[in-house]
């Protein structure tokens, strides 16, 4: 029966100790109660009570751990299960809650440097101390006791933490408690000294009753209230060892109790678990007594999970850990011999780590890293804040690593193939960030067409460079196996395992951006932010390859509230009766007109961008131009680049803005996997593109086969381009170059047609003083703007404004009636204004819409409402409206779409190129931005409408297709 009594007190004791490690959390009721005074006490009297339990625990647990016979083996053992504990809370919280933050994974491996749990720690520490401790001489363990009780006691009389017991995180306390517990084992005392330590303890607790009353009184308020509240409580500790030695700890299971302490101070102390069952606590609609039967509650079931997961641990462990060597001299030269074993593997780890780094320093620009509104030195940004990603780059290339050297058999050659192939891939990343500020998509992996057309712009000295780096680590390989060989001794099945995981884990990134997938939370928990807005920032924070494999997994559109079959005939038929109320006032057949939709390559008045002045001007006809048409700003979704998406936008009616961040060119990523399509050109008989560079860019070839056009000339094309022409020293073909092709055509076939023309001219690079007539220009920026950089290109659109003059001069020398679109897709990308405070202007681009007098005499007339400021995707309806023609129920959308919608744009103050928001941005028609909280009901539903087709067209039933008999 007594025993019985012993153990059930032992348990109670447990119960009490479990609620003290978290009932006072901050966020909890019971810490800070000042309601009611008499609740006030009765709340010290339980925390009082609690921390003798926890006492009395520490010290049970204390003279357990003295008694082993193998510090070592239990010290490590302790800290795998503690390791473990961590892990599997990682894990649990993964399944559960979908979180895995990198600051608590650090926690799980690195408990006692991260100093996850105070009490952890220092029963990890003390194990191997405290079998030494007992087999000290009565008095030594005497005079410990009696030292330990007068450094707790002087703290709190004094008030004065010059121990640092009371410190945030300190393991002191916890650490004098077990030593205490050691100390005792052997120690008799009277049992009428024993009662006056009881006194003492009843004191103890009465003081820390009392406390709220002193604190009243003397501040009026409770602000001292919890002084006495603590673990180092010198006045509870004299009489929580009285009853330590008064109660026959033999009799209870000593082993259960090391067993049980690990996982159960890991389950209630651990950051993470605490989180949760506090916030579960705090949140439940309960009073004070309910919340303590909850707390109970919770700590019973701690515990039964506790001795659970010991006993697992304790079969785990003894295979595990039964080759251990028993001294700590015997452990240090196992682990010595150990390290140096591997030590080729942590060599590689090594090498791929400073590979990693580099990786990520290329990112940078200056040694800056800048997400739009700060910027911060790269390398202490990387190296000081980014290790998660690091970490999982570094991994990355290790299992390719592995994965090499399980195929070859060669140590040195697998790690140069990674750590070469790795650095190649930067540098490739490095030029396309230079040309144009972002890093290289897998969209763009996929024009391997290309590949020999981007060599050519990439300078001579770079693969001069490259070439003597390869032949020299190819030197270094070749001596590094003939006389350092690396014996690689791998089963079959480690060679399997290592290849079939390389796959699984790089293949998972076609997953990557689907919410609730386990690796992506884990990627997010080590710092992963794809930053598909701006991809640039992306590979900075995240490193070229992460940043890479993040944009493998693309999601085209999210679908609008109410898309159905049903919600789409609706639209449908709304359209239908838009056109044909349209149609009712316009006249012409758009088949048959010839309209010319020109992108020219990064055109954009320079005078435009603030702190810049250019003399004299360097396209005055074209400004004479558009003085006498439809003309003024169309705002561009890109900056130094993009060119494609304002192609797609004009040839399709559909904004870029309202895809996902992570659909970033359209051409590559989406156009050649659709059933369907729909563009401009189907509205004609005869289509054609004319681009005097390489086809292949943005899979051009195959998105122009896939839109129906039916001829596409470029260099090296069966459809030749003629009339070739440079200009000074530049290796681009000159605007004059397209348009004598283009007027080749019209004259050719004076039908209805279509010609989407793109000019070459203008492309970057901006630093090679191609240009003779540049000295003729004066320059001034008040920033850090290259001023020869400017002065080239400004003389490159002085020679696209003779250029087109000509041209529009020819046309009206043409019979058929011809409208011609002119447009600069974006601005060059040589401007170091700031995003934030000019990003607007730095989207804004030159556009006009010409009919030559064939056209006008068929009732083609200039546009007086709404042209200030357009957007690519608004060319159709303008086109259809200012050639008076006739409309499709999809023309009839984008006619109203044209008038009653802003302009719709990706974010203008993004930092670059691929500066992608994930809502889009709205500029009215006099050139503010505005927000969608703006919009009228009527525009509301527009752009509702807008969203409900473009998704139909792109990513999902495609009902238009059959509703409006698209082609």
């Amino acid at each position: 029966m007594v025993r019985t009594i012993k153990r059930l007190t032992s348990f109670g004791l447990l119960i009490l100790f479990s609620m003290n490690l978290w009932m006072w959390s901050q966020n909890l009721p019971f810490a800070n109660y000042i309601e009611s005074f008499g609740k006030i006490t009765v709340l010290q009297g339980i925390h009082a009570a609690l921390i003798l339990a926890e006492m009395l625990v520490l010290l049970w647990l204390g003279k357990a751990l003295s008694k082993l016979k193998s510090g070592v083996f239990h010290l490590v053992n302790q800290w795998l299960l503690t390791v473990s504990m961590g892990v599997l809370l990682m894990i649990v919280s993964l399944i559960a809650q979908q979180q895995f933050p990198f600051s608590d994974f650090l926690n799980a491996i690195l408990p006692i440097l991260r100093d996850t749990s105070p009490l952890l720690s220092a029963i990890i520490l003390a194990t191997p101390i405290l079998p030494l401790i007992a087999k000290q001489s009565p008095s030594f363990k005497l005079w410990l006791c009696r030292g330990i009780e007068i450094i707790f006691l002087s703290t709190t009389i004094f008030n004065q933490d010059i121990w640092g017991l009371n410190s945030e995180g300190s393991l002191l306390p916890y650490l004098g408690i077990l030593l205490l517990g050691a100390a005792i084992t052997q120690t008799k005392v009277s049992k009428r000294k024993a009662y006056q330590a009881v006194l003492i303890l009843i004191s103890g607790i009465a003081l820390v009753m009392l406390m709220p009353t002193f604190s009243h009184a003397v501040h009026y308020d409770y602000s001292t209230a919890n002084r006495l509240s603590v673990i180092s409580n010198g006045c509870l500790l004299p009489g929580a060892v009285a009853f330590a030695e008064l109660f026959d700890f033999n009799e209870i299971s000593e082993g259960g109790l090391r067993r049980l302490i690990i996982p159960l101070v890991s389950l209630l102390t651990f950051p993470l678990t605490i989180q949760w069952v506090v916030q579960w606590v705090a949140n439940y609609p309960s009073g004070l007594i309910f919340k303590i039967c909850l707390a109970f509650g919770i700590s019973v079931v701690a515990i039964i999970l506790a001795i659970s997961i010991g006993k697992g641990w304790e079969v785990v462990s003894k295979h595990l850990l039964m080759n251990l060597p028993n001294s700590p001299i015997m452990l240090i030269n196992s682990v010595k011999r150990k390290l140096w074993q591997l030590r080729y593997e942590w060599l590689a780890i090594f090498v791929l780590y400073v590979v990693s780094i580099v990786s990520f320093l290329a990112m940078a620009t200056n040694w800056k890293i800048s997400s739009g509104i700060n910027a911060s030195n790269a390398i202490a940004l990387i190296i000081g804040t980014r290790q998660g990603m690091l970490m999982i780059t570094t991994l990355l290339l290790w299992l390719v690593f592995k994965t090499l050297q399980a195929c070859t058999n060669r140590y040195w050659v697998s790690l140069a193939l990674v750590t070469v192939s790795e650095l190649i891939w930067t540098v490739a990343i490095r030029l396309k960030i230079n040309a144009r500020d972002e890093p290289i998509l897998p969209a763009e992996v996929r024009m391997v067409d290309a590949y020999g057309s981007i060599f050519q712009m990439v300078s001579v000295w770079i693969f001069v460079v490259a070439l003597i780096a390869v032949l020299l680590i190819l030197g270094i390989v070749w001596y590094l196996e003939r006389y350092h060989p690396v014996t690689v001794t791998q089963r079959p099945f480690i060679r399997i395992m290592y290849f079939v995981l390389t796959i699984l884990i790089f293949g998972s990134s076609n997953w990557w951006n689907h919410t609730q997938n386990p690796i992506t939370v884990i990627l997010n928990g080590f710092g992963n932010s794809a930053s598909f807005y701006n991809q640039l920032y992306g590979a900075q924070m995240n490193g070229p390859l992460i940043q890479f494999l993040n944009n493998v997994d693309v999601t085209v559109m999210e679908k609008p509230k109410g898309y159905s079959k049903h919600e789409m005939a609706k639209v449908a038929q709304e359209y239908e009766v838009l056109a044909k109320t349209i149609n009712q006032e316009r006249k012409n057949n758009l088949s048959k007109q010839t309209v010319v939709f020109n992108l020219s390559e990064s055109f954009a008045d320079p005078r435009r961008v603030p702190g810049i002045k250019v003399t004299p001007n360097p396209i005055p006809k074209i400004d004479q131009i558009k003085h006498h048409t439809t003309s003024g700003l169309m705002i561009s979704s890109g900056y130094g680049g993009g060119t494609a998406n304002m192609e797609y936008m004009t040839l399709t009616g559909l904004a870029t803005a309202n895809f996902m961040p992570t659909l970033s060119t359209p051409y590559t990523q989406l156009v050649p996997f659709l059933t369907k399509t729909w563009s401009f050109n189907q509205q004609f008989s005869f289509s054609m593109a004319i681009h005097p560079f390489v086809g292949t860019f943005y899979s051009r070839i195959a998105v122009y086969n896939k839109f129906g056009f039916n001829q596409f000339n470029y260099l090296d094309s069966r459809h030749k381009i003629n009339h070739k022409q440079k200009l000074d020293r530049s290796p681009l073909q000159s605007d004059r170059t397209a348009y004598l092709n283009a007027l080749d055509q019209l004259k050719k076939r004076t039908t209805g047609q279509f010609i989407n023309l793109i000019s070459i001219q203008n492309h970057f690079p901006y630093d090679q003083g191609y240009y003779t007539l540049s000295n003729k220009y004066h320059v001034k920026v008040s920033n850090e703007t290259s001023r020869d950089y400017l002065k080239d290109y400004v003389a490159g659109i002085h020679y696209t404004d003779q250029a087109v003059s000509q041209f529009i001069k020819q046309l009206d020398q043409l019979k058929q009636p011809v409208t011609v679109v002119f447009y600069g897709d974006h601005l060059p990308g040589i401007y170091a204004n700031s995003f934030a405070e000019d990003g607007l202007k730095l989207h804004e681009t030159d556009y006009f819409i010409y009919s030559n007098r064939a056209a006008r005499a068929q009732g083609a007339h200039n546009l007086t409402h709404n042209t200030k400021y357009v957007a690519p995707n608004d060319f159709i309806a303008m086109v259809a409206e200012q050639t008076n023609s006739k409309v499709t129920p999809y023309l009839a959308f984008l006619t109203a779409a044209y008038h009653d919608l802003p302009v719709e744009t990706m974010n203008t103050n993004g930092t670059s190129t691929a500066s992608y928001q994930a809502d889009p941005q709205f500029v009215s028609r006099q050139g503010k931005i505005i927000s969608q909280k703006q919009f009228t009901k009527r525009q509301q539903q527009l752009f509702h409408d807008y969203q409900l087709i473009q998704y139909d067209l792109t990513a999902g039933k495609q009902y238009l297709f059959k509703f409006w008999q698209m082609k």
